[in-house]
Parts: C-alpha cells; structure tokens; sequence
C-alpha cells in the first residue's frame, strides 16, 4: 500500500509510514490520491521529516532472566512513540493500542526531544536508548517555556490519559 501522506510504497502490515512517520493502522486508504510511481519525483510538502524505520525496543531482562517480567515498549528504533505529538495535538486514536508504560514514555518523549534529563534510572536509561536524543539538560535547569503550544496541550493529554488508566500513573522504577 502507499502512505496516504507521502506516497511512498509501505509493507500491507505497516503500523507507522517508514519514510514520514506517520500512523497507517485502521488508515482509510483514498483511492483518488495520486502519487508519483517514484517517491523521489514528488515535491516537498512543508517541512521535511526523517525517515524512520519501525522496531521493538527491547526492555532489558531483570538480572535473574525472568523474561515474564520484561515488557517491550513499541518505538520506533531512531524514532518515537508518538512521532507527531511535537507537530499536531493528540487524539485518543493516536493512544489506542499503548500500554500505561507508552503513554508515560510517549508524554516524556515530549521534554527528552528538547534535552531534557530524568532523574528516574528507567526513563533515562530508555532515553539514552534512542539515537535521537542527546540529554544536555539536567531537571532542575528545565523548562517548559521551551515547549510549543501544541507539546504542552500533548504533555497535558497524555498525563491526563495515563491518570485516567490508573489513578497512580505509571510507577517509574518500580523494578
């Protein structure tokens, strides 16, 4: 199938477009879109995204090798959970599918874009994880101020969704 954004030719089972980032899965395809046979022959619309490629981020298994414990966390490898909470608001669609552990990494992804720094060992480590991020900015030196409008309405949503699957949020370190 092509993307319905970018029109380049993606895997039938693809949840995100490897090329834009964008969320394909239960995407009504319109047939009436035109896209050049050659996702090199169209013209840029607007700001240009990086390409991401879709993986598994793997959890570390605890010491002892239980892997029942371990959960994975869908991310996109070089890429995040939620590629477009920087650049659009957030809808419930958007959340359908994630775990309380997503939705509390997706709201941090949010600060970690802009260099923000955890105090909690699990989010740091995840973040270190991600070939995007360069954490530069300790938690105390933080500042919202630096987050769009649109990223602080998003933070807001997903704190709100989280605290709505369990009125304890996700436990942080609990490990």
């Amino acid at each position: 199938m092509k993307c319905p954004y970018c029109g380049q030719e993606t895997p039938d089972d693809s949840t995100f477009c490897a090329e834009c980032g964008e969320r394909l899965d239960d995407m009504p395809l319109d047939p009436s879109l035109d896209f050049p046979e050659d996702p090199e022959e169209q013209k840029p619309r607007g700001k240009k995204k990086t390409p991401l490629l879709i993986a598994a981020y793997e959890s570390r298994q605890s010491k002892s090798g239980d892997d029942s414990s371990s959960t994975d966390v869908s991310a996109a490898d070089s890429g995040y959970i939620l590629p477009q909470s920087s650049a659009r608001l957030l809808t419930e669609r958007d959340l359908s599918g994630l775990s309380l552990r997503e939705i509390n990494y997706a709201k941090n992804e949010i600060y970690a874009r802009h260099g923000r720094m955890f105090n909690s060992r699990e989010l740091q480590d995840y973040f270190n994880s991600q070939s995007w991020y360069s954490g530069a900015v300790s938690p105390e030196d933080f500042s919202e101020s630096v987050l769009s409008d649109v990223e602080k309405q998003n933070a807001q949503f997903l704190s709100s969704a989280e605290f709505s699957m369990d009125p304890n949020g996700y436990q942080l370190d609990a490990n």
